[in-house]
């Protein structure tokens, strides 16, 4: 199953909490907190970053590549769990039902732009480096598909994500418009416009710069 390859697994149990429990202040920061000293910093700001980085794996990126390219309707969303100790999320074996063309405004609006407000005011921290560390993550979906997927679905995933009518995002203007790309169209790997902060935590030996770092050209 998609969920899979995401590292997304079946919930045991009591395991975890709700997703919606990540949208008070107090719980999401403590997971933050948690998330930094599994990375090896203090920095609200920086463990803010690239949890969000993380955590749009399990949510923009999946909800695009299941909803958006399979197509598929399985709503495994609506009683998924958040595993705060793996940082991934735990869903039902039976789906609560299913999920419509509305899942960008169930991933989205209800949930990643809210969660996305919280971490920019509480971890200090600007919101145009999380929107566009959730972009990586879409863009790495695109890449995925790039050559399986008929240029048509392409470009119909790809105007639905950075169109200017972004109701389902719950913004006023589309961040997508300049972060996402069409990598089936441009050869090249565009440099990030922002900096995820993740060469702050780089440890010898690793690769101290993100592929598309726009600091990487000053090393």
């Amino acid at each position: 199953m998609t969920l899979d390859l995401y590292g997304i697994r079946q919930r045991q149990g009591n395991e975890g909490i709700p997703v919606a429990d990540l949208l008070d202040s107090n719980i999401l920061l403590s997971v933050i907190k948690d998330y930094g000293n599994y990375l090896g910093t203090t920095s609200l700001t920086i463990a803010g970053s690239l949890f969000i980085k993380r955590y749009a794996v399990i949510t923009a990126a999946v909800s695009l590549d299941y909803f958006g390219f399979l197509q598929q309707q399985a709503d495994w969303w609506s009683n998924a769990h958040f595993d705060t100790v793996a940082f991934t999320l735990l869903v039902d074996e039976a789906p609560a039902g299913l999920l419509d063309e509305n899942w960008k405004e169930e991933i989205f609006f209800k949930h990643l732009t809210p969660m996305i407000r919280i971490i920019a005011e509480e971890c200090k921290i600007n919101e145009r480096i999380l929107w566009e560390n959730v972009a990586v993550r879409l863009n790495s979906v695109f890449r995925e598909y790039e050559h399986i997927s008929p240029s048509e679905q392409l470009n119909t995933v790809y105007n639905d994500l950075t169109s200017s009518n972004c109701s389902w995002l719950g913004k006023d203007t589309n961040p997508f418009q300049q972060y996402v790309h069409k990598k089936f169209i441009d050869a090249e790997n565009p440099k990030r416009k922002t900096c995820c902060l993740y060469y702050q935590i780089s440890k010898p030996g690793e690769l101290p710069y993100c592929n598309v770092c726009p600091l990487k050209k000053i090393v």
